[in-house]
């Protein structure tokens, strides 16, 4: 039993190996580029929540040195 394969109009084979390997690397690409966002987004958070702590730490120096 023989085999179909699609022939462009010279009778060459046709390739789709190609466009499906461009598709799956503009895929990855999109995926670093929303996994990158979403890290810096949340380093963002991350440093504004440490300042935010910072404010609110108590400074025990001053009241050592008080005692």
């Amino acid at each position: 039993m023989r085999r179909y394969t699609k022939r462009n109009k010279n009778g060459e084979k046709l390739n789709f190996w190609l466009s499906y390997s461009d598709m799956m690397a503009a895929l990855l690409l999109v995926f670093i580029l929303i996994l990158s966002c979403t890290l810096l987004e949340t380093r963002a958070t991350y440093e504004a929540k440490q300042a935010e702590l910072e404010e609110k730490r108590p400074d025990y120096s001053e009241s050592a040195v008080a005692n």
